[in-house]
């Protein structure tokens, strides 16, 4: 039998499979990264809910599967595929699917644009009155948690207190769940979007004829793609401060709106 020759392998050879591996190993890095880029850049389809709640004043507490028109802001705004998009709204249906709803951005001749959305609400909130006098579920988040609670009303006979999630972030989108949802607006048209009353981070200020005055809420015109002052952070401040018993106008929490 013949003895098994073991053929001695030279530096250049060593070094020639050294770099197949190297060459290996990055193309299966740039496959993969490819794919992690490829997935950044999808999202679930929103779907219209089929069979949608309508809103009225109660104990119960529908699913966000059951309620229609919602939209919400990340904390850093974004569009349905989770790209930078500054003052872009998205649209969730509940189960995971988004799409690109309102952008303000442009739409305001008396401040520049690129700001950050972190608030929503609607001019025709359906259940503002009887969220008001504790008739209707609160949702809400809170800073750093992407999820979004909910608290029951207590002020109908037979209510139930409690309070939980309500929706996770994955409930509002699948592939791309936001970091912390800190603008929320529900019960609009389904397909008919009306977060028309929006906030901007840090209340920046209009640049009025007479002077620059600070904002808390725009008014959003979806036709004419224009927005508004709606309420001046001065008379927002004035109002919460009478509401904690101060004077309004040059109260303490009033002074520190200006």
């Amino acid at each position: 039998m013949k003895p098994m020759q073991i053929l001695p392998i030279s530096r250049r050879s060593t070094r020639s499979s050294g770099a197949h591996r190297f060459a290996s190993y990055a193309a299966m890095a740039i496959a993969l990264l490819a794919m992690l880029l490829a997935s950044a850049a999808l999202a679930n389809p929103w779907v219209p809910i089929a069979n949608p709640v309508q809103f009225a004043p109660g104990n119960g507490l529908p699913g966000p599967q059951e309620v229609p028109g919602k939209d919400f802001s990340d904390v850093r705004d974004r569009d349905e595929l989770a790209a930078d998009d500054s003052e872009q709204v998205v649209a969730w249906d509940g189960s995971g699917g988004v799409r690109d709803s309102f952008d303000y951005n442009g739409s305001r001749a008396l401040y520049p644009p690129d700001s950050q959305v972190d608030a929503l609400a609607s001019g025709t909130d359906a259940l503002f009155h009887s969220l008001r006098d504790n008739r209707s579920a609160l949702l809400f988040s809170v800073s750093d948690d992407a999820n979004i609670m909910y608290v029951r009303p207590t002020g109908l006979p037979n209510a139930t207190a409690g309070f939980g999630v309500w929706a996770t972030p994955t409930d509002i989108d699948a592939l791309n769940p936001p970091l912390d949802v800190d603008g929320l607006e529900v019960w609009g048209g389904d397909q008919l979007d009306d977060s028309n009353r929006y906030s901007l981070a840090d209340d920046p200020p209009a640049q009025l004829p007479a002077a620059p005055q600070r904002v808390s809420i725009w008014d959003y015109d979806s036709n004419l793609h224009t927005s508004n002052p709606h309420t001046f952070t001065s008379d927002l401040a004035a109002a919460i401060d009478l509401q904690f018993g101060g004077i309004g106008v040059g109260g303490e929490i009033w002074s520190r709106s200006n």
